[in-house]
């Protein structure tokens, strides 16, 4: 008789830990746009796209965010 290959689902159940930061060549203090932040993930990630980003605070109303990368590093671009 044939046997079937066992099949083995491993689920993460632990979030990511996420670091943010200006990215490269962005000033501190600018009112100057776009705004790019740096994201980088403790391990790679997927479905990381703009639904998943929330902006708050003064002059974000209306503002367009833009995401790009991949795996575990992805820049955040904020206009508008």
């Amino acid at each position: 008789a044939r046997v079937a290959p066992r099949r083995v689902r491993v689920i993460d159940a632990v979030a990511p830990a996420v670091v943010v930061s200006r990215a490269a060549g962005q000033a501190a203090l600018t009112n100057a746009q776009p705004v790019r932040f740096a994201v980088a993930f403790s391990e790679p990630v997927v479905g990381f796209d703009e639904t998943a980003v929330t902006l708050a605070g003064p002059g974000t109303a209306g503002a367009t965010v833009v995401v790009s990368g991949d795996g575990a590093s992805y820049v955040v671009t904020v206009s508008g």
